[in-house]
């Protein structure tokens, strides 16, 4: 994120900790008290809208639609949608980086029609592609009302602001979209070839050398959207752009040996008495007492994995876990004010009197969470595996083999380990 009104604050994500790939499936109910935390500070930002650049390109796809004289509804949305998801695709497949949503269907199109060269409209709107399907599982359906907090689009009507136009123009423009769909839209073929690779290159979820427009798009919008939350009560949300910290500093959170002092150093940056240093406490704190319980599920399926075998942890590695995470849990309640909720995990870890109960706590409200969902639970309530495979064990072997080594269970490696 930078401070320069010249320079499009493209690193929104560098102060909103994601999860780790396949904790979204939230077996312990954590997710929600998470994401209300992090929306204090960012309250439009979820694991899923952490990146500008899917707001940019929802403006550009209503944008261009409007244009064309086009409906804009969910299906001609998702159309447009799917030229880009497979540039994206394409690209992502030889270079890495974040792939777009739907990628297994766009794979699935590539692997039928990259042969031929070409893809068209029609073609990939067949129905044993199954484009179609799940409309609200792509760029509308997860971005339209996070995109209402910027102002830029109404999702009632579907109607772009006057910034959402200057926006999606501006994508359009710097990417070369406009032409690419006017071309989709017509019935003409597209080529599978270098320029569909250079206007996926132009488009990317994650590019640093986005176009002058959309970045004079998003500073405008940023800086109408920080001048509203001054006036609100959330003030800390343009604290955060006046006191942010070098980026440097704010990668150590990724570096073990630095991470210990990150939020000591995040919060040197801050007064001490601001909204904003009280959230990223409750948010310390919320972390340290989180990963304590993830740490100890994850050692519960590893034992039932194992079966027969003697519990992977010590006694005294189990007194551990039961300590720091009921300390910590103690520590959030008193610092969440307004801005935090109680998790249930941590309301039934802190009733715990000893580790047998603090075990039978996460097993149970795992249990719970996953009957709400409709899902099975991968351990039943007696510590017993439910769905094999349903949690990969590699990290927590990783664990293991790390506290053999250091003879005892790190406090600082198991935050840094299942922050």
């Amino acid at each position: 994120m930078q401070n320069n009104a010249t320079i499009l604050p493209f690193g929104f994500s560098s102060l909103v900790v994601l999860d780790p790939l396949g904790s979204s499936l939230n077996p312990l109910g954590l997710s929600s008290p998470q994401t209300k935390l992090s929306r204090a500070i960012f309250p439009q930002f979820t694991v899923l809208t952490n990146h500008p650049r899917n707001h940019a390109l929802l403006c550009g796809i209503i944008a261009a639609l409007t244009e064309l004289n086009i409906k804009v509804d969910p299906r001609e949305m998702r159309k447009a949608e799917a030229l880009w998801g497979l540039a994206q695709t394409l690209r992502a497949r030889t270079e890495g980086g974040i792939a777009p949503l739907n990628i297994r269907r766009y794979q699935t199109i590539l692997e039928v029609l990259e042969p031929s060269k070409k893809v068209e409209l029609s073609a990939i709107c067949q129905a044993r592609f199954g484009l179609m399907n799940r409309l609200g599982y792509g760029v509308w359906g997860y971005y339209a009302r996070p995109s209402q907090v910027w102002r830029i689009v109404n999702s009632a009507n579907r109607n772009l602001s006057e910034a959402g136009m200057a926006l999606g123009r501006g994508f359009n423009h710097d990417t070369g979209f406009n032409d690419l769909l006017g071309k989709w839209f017509s019935g003409k073929t597209v080529g599978i070839n270098d320029s569909l690779l250079e206007f996926a290159e132009r488009s990317r979820l994650d590019s640093t050398e986005n176009g002058r427009l959309e970045r004079s798009a998003w500073n405008s919008i940023v800086k109408q959207f920080r001048q509203r939350a001054s006036k609100s009560k959330d003030p800390q949300v343009d604290e955060v752009w006046n006191i942010l910290p070098a980026e440097k500093k704010l990668g150590t959170w990724a570096e073990e040996e630095e991470y210990p002092q990150f939020f000591d150093r995040l919060a040197g940056h801050i007064d001490k008495e601001s909204r904003l240093a009280k959230i990223i406490k409750a948010q310390t704190l919320f972390e340290r007492a989180a990963c304590w319980i993830e740490f100890a599920f994850e050692f519960l399926y590893l034992k039932a994995q194992r079966r027969d075998e003697v519990d992977p942890l010590r006694s005294s590695d189990w007194d551990t876990a039961f300590n720091e995470a009921q300390t910590h849990i103690a520590l959030y309640e008193q610092a969440r004010a307004d801005f935090g909720t109680q998790p249930v995990i941590f309301y039934q870890v802190n009733q715990a009197r000893s580790v047998k109960e603090f075990q039978a706590a996460i097993l149970r409200v795992h249990n719970e969470v996953q009957s709400r969902k409709n899902k099975g639970a991968y351990l039943d309530i007696d510590g017993n595996i439910q769905q094999e495979g349903s949690m990969n064990c590699e990290r927590t072997i990783e664990v293991l083999e790390r506290m053999k080594e250091d003879g005892e269970v790190s406090t600082d490696f198991v935050r840094f380990t299942y922050r």
